[in-house]
């Protein structure tokens, strides 16, 4: 699923490119790419502690972020109206997290504690609308104002013991 994103992306970032080499008009469709890097705050083990606190199963004790960057890619498609206005919608996709914590059961002393890996993705929908002022053929201020729908979505696998 990576490999087919980063292929959409760089395939629409091309085709953006050429498009933008055989059309100067003032309106009309665009479409965008983009591809940089990810870094989640370090706050994620806080987060896990917070979420454990009066748990009456379960006492949190440990939790640490073991990978907290990756690659974020975008892809738009706008419309502008003239040369000042435009509509945006797209998605961004902006990797994932990986976290490892340590739990110890309340009333059960036997057995060994609960260990869980944690992965953490976001991503998004968004639209916006864009307004530029054209500074020369090459170059144009950008100011850009729009609204997202995220999509965080944690995944977590229970390791007993590991």
């Amino acid at each position: 699923m990576q490999t087919l994103m980063k292929t959409l992306m760089a395939t629409a970032l091309l085709g953006a490119a050429a498009g933008a080499q055989a059309q100067n008009a003032d309106s009309g469709w665009y479409i965008g790419a983009g591809v940089g890097a990810s870094n989640y705050s370090d706050n994620i083990p806080k987060q896990i502690r917070n979420a454990y606190a009066g748990n009456s199963v379960y006492t949190f004790t440990d939790a640490r972020t073991s990978d907290d960057s990756d690659t974020a890619a975008q892809i738009f498609v706008g419309y502008k109206f003239n040369a000042w206005i435009a509509l945006e919608i797209g998605y961004q996709d902006l990797g994932e997290a990986k976290t490892h914590y340590d739990l110890a059961p309340i009333n059960s002393p036997q057995g060994k504690p609960p260990s869980v890996n944690g992965r953490y993705r976001a991503n998004d929908v968004n639209a916006a609308i864009v307004g530029t002022l054209p500074l020369n053929e090459q170059f144009e201020l950008l100011a850009r104002a729009g609204a997202d729908i995220p999509a965080a979505v944690r995944v977590l696998r229970l390791c007993a013991g590991r």
